[in-house]
């Protein structure tokens, strides 16, 4: 969610993030398309391709695609 929108939620002149405001675009896009993932502190690297593919759709869907 981050890395796709660096200025929507970076602080302090770019040098920090806000993790709440990460974490609850991240909350909101998952409950509007009905999706369910393990904790927000789980390595993507671990998630299952499933899982990764989810995460994918709603970091995009989370800023309003055209």
């Amino acid at each position: 969610m981050a890395m796709a929108d660096t200025r929507r939620y970076s602080r302090q002149g770019g040098l920090s993030l806000d993790w709440a405001a990460v974490r609850a675009d991240l909350d909101q896009s998952l409950k509007r398309l009905g999706f369910t993932i393990p904790s927000f502190f789980v390595p993507l690297a671990t998630l299952s391709g499933g899982n990764v593919q989810r995460m994918i759709l709603a970091r995009e869907m989370a800023h309003n695609p055209d």
